[in-house]
């Protein structure tokens, strides 16, 4: 995880393929953004290819919203974090 010093962090995580498809990457975000949130991250933010399908899908479940991206052929996403929010 990187932490900017707007109160935004950053992060990436890949998964083996082998372990893709069994709801790891939903348990590993909600984890990752009650850290965050219990950290004082005020904003999460991150980006993935277009053809990504699951990375988007999962993001926008958990409420992330599309932001700028200057690279081709990816998408961003941002998610405001409260102090209280609690995600599983």
């Amino acid at each position: 995880m990187r932490s900017r010093d707007d109160g935004a962090a950053e992060i990436s995580v890949v998964l083996r393929p082998a372990l893709e498809g069994q709801g790891l990457g939903r348990v590993l975000m909600g984890k990752l953004l009650n850290y965050c949130s219990d950290c004082g991250v005020q904003e999460f933010v991150g980006h993935t290819t277009l053809d990504n399908r699951r990375m988007i899908e999962l993001a926008r479940a958990f409420g992330f919203v599309d932001a700028p991206c200057a690279v081709p052929g990816m998408v961003g996403f941002r998610l405001e974090l409260k102090p209280s929010t609690a995600v599983e």
